[in-house]
């Protein structure tokens, strides 16, 4: 187990045997896990940054995800996820698709894990061992809904048909039973109206396996917006990463941002202002002239705003 150094003022980098794919925060802000490319799931203690546990998944990882509550991780391979049990990190769950998983999503009932396809649904339940897959007969819709009492749960399809007057599209509404997973009935619904259903708790994916690759290596998810310590940090810094970027997450204290690119490192970014005033000292070699001071309407008189350097 992996012992890391970890400064405020500096930007760790965590790395793996094989170049890492995917991480994420527990919302609970206790752990950060991280996967590669050759399956290798490593459980980190944020306190602490010692590393607690390993999960060695039989796929390529493609994505991690915390439950809500933190009672489970999922690791998504390429076409099959487990859910892991928190704190001894035993796999729980498991879920198999003949097609690429191409994005997941916690249901409101006891941890359920949704995995999407272009044609099924995965429907993991936490106290069960092996998940269901939901068959359609169309492209399956990434959205879906539970009724309030999480007994049904509803999902979307998408059908082209060749008529005389042409190509046909036609929207249908599926309904499950859950636990079980038997289809209960099929409607037809109109594609244009809104798909939601009153008082059912909508589920949409949080996390997109196989993603396209975002433009630049910094990241532009609304999760990172309000975050203004992190725009000053992309700001003053032209580079971070060796390619696009491949995920990322901010953990709960709001303290840390981690990213993980196509190099295949996870790198820790300082979101507390100390940290950040670090960061950019290390970059600069030199402070601001009078001229530079005055230029930029700083208050009070000029001073050296990093110590360390002229």
């Amino acid at each position: 187990m992996e012992v890391y150094t970890l400064d405020e003022k500096e930007n760790a980098r965590l790395t793996s045997s094989a170049p890492i794919r995917a991480l994420d925060f527990c919302a609970a802000g206790k752990w950060l896990a991280f996967g590669d490319s050759a399956g290798m799931v490593h459980i980190i203690d944020v306190k602490l940054w010692r590393e607690i546990g390993q999960y060695p998944h039989d796929q390529e990882v493609t994505s991690v995800a915390f439950d809500p509550t933190c009672d489970s991780l999922a690791v998504i391979g390429l076409k099959n996820a487990v859910m892991l049990v928190a704190g001894t990190w035993h796999p729980r769950t498991r879920i198999e698709h003949a097609e690429d998983i191409q994005s997941v999503a916690f249901g409101p009932g006891d941890g359920d894990l949704l995995t999407f396809t272009g044609r099924t649904i995965g429907l993991s339940k936490s106290r069960e061992s092996v998940g269901r897959v939901l068959q359609h007969k169309g492209r399956v819709e990434p959205v879906a809904s539970y009724s309030r009492e999480s007994a049904y749960l509803r999902t979307i399809t998408k059908a082209e048909f060749n008529r005389r007057d042409g190509l046909v599209q036609r929207a249908e509404a599926y309904f499950w039973e859950v636990p079980s997973g038997a289809l209960v009935k099929t409607e037809e619904i109109d594609e244009d109206s809104n798909q939601e259903k009153p008082n059912w708790i909508s589920i949409r994916p949080s996390k997109h396996p196989h993603a396209v690759s975002k433009k630049g290596p910094w990241p532009t998810r609304s999760t990172l917006q309000g975050v203004d310590l992190m725009q000053q940090q992309i700001a003053q810094s032209e580079r971070a990463h060796g390619g696009s970027l491949l995920d990322e997450s901010v953990s709960s204290d709001r303290r840390w941002l981690a990213t993980v690119a196509e190099d295949g490192i996870v790198r820790l970014w300082p979101l507390t202002g100390e940290g950040i005033s670090h960061h950019i000292c290390s970059r600069l070699t030199r402070n601001l002239t009078e001229k530079e001071w005055l230029e930029f309407q700083l208050d009070g008189p000029r001073r050296r705003t990093c110590p360390d350097i002229p």
